[in-house]
């Protein structure tokens, strides 16, 4: 089958390899208390270590993760090392305990960029990573001379060497035509996905339209298409193709790609923007369909969302922060059971104040629990990842260079809890000890007392499936108690609000908002 429209014009590309080596080891990690409160939940997680990569020997604002294939985790972002210019891309190569392993800068050697973006980072076959973004071109002083955008990505090694980096633009390979004489055509690598091949696809825009290229391990383009729509912020590889997001005018697609990238089928994606203007990023499912996050109309609730196969939405649901406004859902991702988590930010106070957060679900959407970090410094959730062990390693925003793992917060630790009641009642028993006894009696008596202190009022659920003929269903469960937090020996402060999740009362609409502030994903 074609490609939704025909291939944009391909402009030059520039290899540029072995600009800038590693600096290893340049800082250890620093084990931190726990600055999370843990809300409203009914087996919710614990801290299990926070970690801070700020260092004097370098400045770098982190901003993606992902884990890699020993357990550990890849961080990246934006910085360099200290006395150095301009902005470089920055990667933290940490342990599976947080701890680092080495920093990497790689400086992309253009003399006509003056500043970088990234936006999303990888682990290749080979055990490197590849970061994607864009550099930015700035004006040169005349009135009809403008900056523009070039998309590149940087290979670096498993050692934390780097291998290459590579420029591709929107520019005519005439000087003449290119960014310094005034045009403004962009390029950019918005989000990355490895292939088994070792290489990686990328997608984003170029010149306008929806772009996705394949690249090799060397970093050359194999294959590249344009599609109809602004850009490809979404891809991820599926039964031997591929599986894509597309931003358009009003509406997002869906789209299903064959291994050379090629439109199989596209599905618009069937959100009401009416009730849903902010939506910021999209996970595929299991099942074929999709899940996707954001907030409500009137800013106030974070929402998540569930699309079938043909994207129409399956049910739709909203969570209400502490303060009742400003909630805010950035980052949606589906769990190793089929549920789902969905990060970002709510307000804690009418005084404006917000606190990174991340909602776990189950697969109808219901809440299981939530944690809200009120004692962090960030005011929202850079990047959220379910780790192998079934926790969740939380990047934080804002510049904080935060790193916070939370245990799996499941029915796990409810049955590890209950394991442990049954050895200590049958120890007593079959010992007949005085010592045993009392080891049976008093942990079990201290760790129910504390949940019963600390709760006010138990919180109330609302659920609301909503099917394409407008059927509703709802149900209410309530959350029972959150245990102790053990992080670090510090325990997490239960809160006191309600945590409503409201049923949704605009009926789904075939026009999309007109609100010019509409980001499909992130």
């Amino acid at each position: 089958m074609s490609q939704d429209s025909p291939p944009a014009r391909i402009g030059r590309r520039t290899f540029v390899t072995g600009l800038a080596a590693a600096g290893a080891a340049l800082v250890g990690g620093t084990a931190a208390s726990a600055t999370a409160t843990r809300t409203e939940s009914g087996s919710g997680p614990a801290v299990a270590w926070e970690r801070n990569y700020s260092d004097e020997a370098y400045d770098v604002h982190l901003t993606a993760a992902t884990q890699t294939a020993d357990g550990g985790y890849a961080l990246a972002g934006t910085g360099a090392p200290a006395g150095s210019d301009g902005a470089q891309y920055g990667i933290v190569k940490a342990a599976a305990d947080g701890s680092t392993e080495w920093v990497a800068f790689v400086d992309d050697g253009d003399p006509e960029t003056n500043d970088v973006s990234l936006c999303d980072i990888v682990q290749t076959a080979d055990g490197g990573v590849v970061v994607v973004g864009y550099a930015t071109n700035p004006t040169n002083g005349g009135d009809d001379l403008v900056g523009g955008k070039v998309a590149e990505a940087a290979k670096v090694t498993a050692s934390g060497d780097v291998a290459w980096v590579v420029q591709h633009d929107a520019f005519e390979d005439d000087e003449s035509a290119d960014l310094d004489a005034g045009n403004s055509d962009d390029s950019l690598f918005l989000t990355a996905t490895a292939t088994d091949d070792g290489g990686f696809l990328a997608g984003g825009t170029f010149e306008g339209s929806a772009w996705l290229a394949k690249l090799d391990g060397s970093g050359s383009i194999a294959w590249e298409q344009n599609y109809d729509g602004f850009s490809v912020e979404w891809v991820r590889p599926r039964d031997g193709g591929y599986h894509a997001a597309v931003d358009a005018d009003d509406t997002c697609a869906g789209l299903v790609l064959d291994s050379a990238g090629e439109v199989q089928r596209r599905v618009t994606l069937g959100i009401d923007y009416g009730a849903t203007p902010y939506n910021h990023e999209f996970a595929l499912t299991s099942d074929g369909g999709y899940a996707y996050t954001g907030r409500d109309e009137g800013r106030e609730d974070m929402v998540l969302g569930k699309l079938d196969g043909s994207g129409a939405r399956t049910w739709r649901a909203e969570f209400d922060g502490p303060a009742g406004d400003t909630d805010f859902g950035k980052h949606v991702l589906e769990t190793e059971d089929g549920g789902y988590a969905v990060a970002g930010y709510m307000s804690v106070d009418t005084a404006a104040e917000y606190a990174p957060t991340v909602v776990r679900t189950d697969g109808d959407g219901t809440e299981q629990w939530r944690y809200l970090f009120t004692e962090s410094e960030a005011d929202g959730v850079a990047d959220v990842l379910q780790t192998e062990d079934g926790g969740y390693a939380v990047l934080l925003a804002s510049g904080t260079n935060t790193l916070v793992k939370l245990t799996a917060g499941t029915d796990a630790e409810e049955e590890t809890t209950q394991e442990s009641t049954e050895t200590e009642t049958q120890e007593p028993t079959e010992t007949a000890t005085q010592e045993s006894t009392e080891t049976a009696t008093e942990e079990p008596t201290e760790t129910t007392r504390e949940p019963t202190e600390t709760r006010t009022q138990e919180p109330t659920e609302t659920r609301t499936k909503e099917s394409t003929d407008t059927a509703t269903q709802t149900s209410e469960s309530t959350a029972t108690d959150a245990p102790t937090d053990t992080s670090d020996g510090t325990s997490g402060d239960a809160s006191t609000e309600t945590a409503t999740r409201r049923t949704a009362t605009d009926a789904p609409t075939e026009s999309g908002s007109d609100d010019d502030s509409f980001r499909c994903m992130l």
